[in-house]
């Protein structure tokens, strides 16, 4: 009884740790976004069929391209500079602010010129608007009050609000699941749109009464963001290392095509979200260190590593195993989603340990080393991908993306060590 005892009460310790760890915390709120990307990803494709996802998919990749400008990397600047002053929190809030807010409607008026004329098919629609409002005003604000409080250490605060954008996603998809068997991409990027500005609205009124208020700068200030905008072109040659392959796949197959390729890539990140989540739970400790790869940083990676790879490894097999069940979600007209979700499962742990070394290089004020991998992953993927899907179709596809990926990690890993000689 008294072993029993004991072990009980291990265990209620053990719990309690956890649940007071901003890690454990922050896979918790990635498995909560993790399922509400899935439920997202099963009714939107229910709700649009292969062809309607796949203008939705490629509308989102471009406007998440875009959206990378907004802010000018005040959103991580914010982190960053808090870190080692928390005193400077609220004049370093006000051009977070002033410079999402400014920057937002320069990139929205950009980006919805250039999708006029490279993408009028998407424009006659109105879906490149709706979803443009909403992924580059809307999201890019909530996500920077998210970095907001974690700057002043209200980690746990700050995650829940930048999961606000999937929930919002989530609770659209499936209302108009339970009440339509099918919509237009119009329809369904309107009701997107509204349910994100909800989630706009919440996220400032927590601002309000749970942060110090900001002191706005003057519009000279707005454009002088120092580094912040490394960390904004970085983002960017990221996020188009990611994203650009749903434009180019639309591009060299049809709208069908790529709404198969894109919902089975949205899964393998979906499952990749964790990644992410863990290192972005240790930025404020990691921005703490100052610039340069120091022993410490050599630590970090060598026991996350560990953590990266078991997390890595099972659930890529486990994408591997239900690949065959994954037409049964999406629906009969996804035919064929099991078969490259089965290849490209491997993606999943590589795309782990490159997130790992690019955090990293990212928070020992690196960016710019970070985006040179992104840039070489991006150009093996359209020379790859050029060459191959118009002979293999989306297999071709699949396999040029998993090239792109384990080539990016390559150039990552020997840019991070480069990185650590030079900075003894």
């Amino acid at each position: 009884m008294k072993l029993s005892g004991r072990k009980t009460s291990l265990l209620s310790n053990f719990l309690a740790n956890a649940l007071r760890s901003n890690q454990t915390f922050a896979i918790f709120i990635q498995v909560l976004r993790v399922i509400l990307l899935s439920f997202y990803l099963v009714a939107g494709a229910r709700l649009l069929g292969p062809a309607g996802y796949g203008e939705l998919a490629t509308t989102a990749a471009l406007t998440a391209i875009g959206a990378c400008l907004v802010g000018l990397g005040s959103g991580i600047g914010l982190v960053r500079i808090s870190s080692r002053n928390i005193a400077a929190f609220p004049k370093v809030w006000g051009e977070c602010i002033a410079s999402h807010f400014i920057s937002s409607l320069v990139v929205l008026c950009i980006y919805l010129a250039c999708a006029n004329k490279f993408f009028p098919e998407l424009w006659l629609s109105n879906v490149l608007i709706y979803i443009g409002v909403a992924e580059i005003i809307f999201v890019p604000l909530i996500l920077a009050v998210g970095y907001a409080f974690m700057a002043n250490e209200l980690y746990r605060l700050g995650s829940l609000i930048q999961i606000f954008p999937a929930v919002a996603r989530f609770l659209s998809a499936i209302i108009l699941l339970m009440v339509f068997d099918t919509v237009s991409v119009e329809s369904f990027a309107i009701v997107v749109m509204l349910s994100v500005l909800i989630c706009f609205a919440w996220a400032f009124i927590l601002a309000y009464f749970f942060l110090p208020a900001p002191l706005f700068p003057g519009i000279k200030r707005v454009y002088w963001t120092g580094y912040s905008v490394v960390y904004a072109s970085s983002n960017l040659l990221n996020n188009i290392s990611s994203e650009a392959d749903k434009i180019f796949v639309y591009r060299l197959t049809s709208a069908d095509q790529a709404g198969i390729y894109s919902a089975v890539m949205r899964i393998v990140v979906a499952v990749a979200t964790p990644f992410g989540a863990i290192i972005q739970s240790k930025s404020h400790y990691l921005f703490s260190l100052g610039d340069g790869i120091s022993s410490r940083h050599i630590k970090f990676l060598q026991n996350y590593a560990i953590i990266f790879f078991i997390y890595g490894a099972i659930s890529g097999i486990f994408i591997f195993v239900v690949s065959p069940y994954v037409g049964a979600l999406l629906g009969a007209r996804f035919s064929g989603a099991e078969n490259i979700l089965a290849i490209i499962s491997l993606w999943i742990p590589v795309n782990g340990f490159r997130q790992l070394f690019g955090g990293l290089l990212t928070t020992a004020d690196r960016a710019w080393y970070r985006s040179f991998g992104d840039i070489i992953s991006t150009i093996v993927f359209a020379v790859s991908a050029s060459v191959l899907v118009p002979i293999c179709g989306l297999e071709g596809a699949i396999a040029a993306r998993l090239a792109a990926e384990i080539i990016g990690l390559l150039v990552m890993i020997i840019i991070f060590f480069r990185s650590k000689r030079d900075s003894v």
